[in-house]
């Protein structure tokens, strides 16, 4: 039900095909304890390696109601908020930082970000994404601006 032209150019861009890696199928469908709880989880997992997040201006009265339904209501435009490449020093890394900033501890700092992970499926999914050829292309900018 999208308008013309709403999304690739009405076909004039083709994205590449993309295989999903087999160990992110088996935490997918596998019936282990660690799938399950990755299963449970897969938002926040997911959001524990994104590198933007969800920008937006928000009225803060309506979210804090605590009776009925959360209703969370987006005043003007959505956007991607991308953190500076380190964090200030109040503040803990997050999102982008988390692949320049202290990587020699970076699974430390993602369990640090909350603790309902399990550390062996976070070492599962960063273990994955080595695999990624954006997610190379970062480390190799890291590294450069590191040196």
């Amino acid at each position: 039900m999208e308008p013309p032209r709403f999304c690739c150019a009405s076909g004039e861009i083709k994205l590449a095909p993309t295989k999903m890696p087999d160990r992110l199928v088996q935490l997918y469908k596998a019936n282990t304890l660690e799938s399950k709880e990755f299963r449970q989880c897969v938002r926040s997992y997911n959001n524990m390696f994104v590198f933007t997040s969800l920008g937006v201006h928000y009225d803060k009265d309506l979210s804090k109601r605590n009776d009925g339904i959360y209703t969370f209501r987006v005043q003007g435009q959505i956007y991607h908020f991308m953190n500076s490449l380190f964090p200030s020093d109040d503040d803990k890394a997050s999102n982008l930082q988390l692949y320049f900033y202290d990587t020699e501890h970076e699974l430390a700092n993602r369990m640090a970000i909350s603790g309902k992970f399990k550390e062996s499926i976070l070492q599962q999914l960063r273990s994955i994404l080595d695999e990624n050829p954006i997610l190379r292309q970062i480390s190799l900018k890291a590294q450069s601006i590191k040196n």
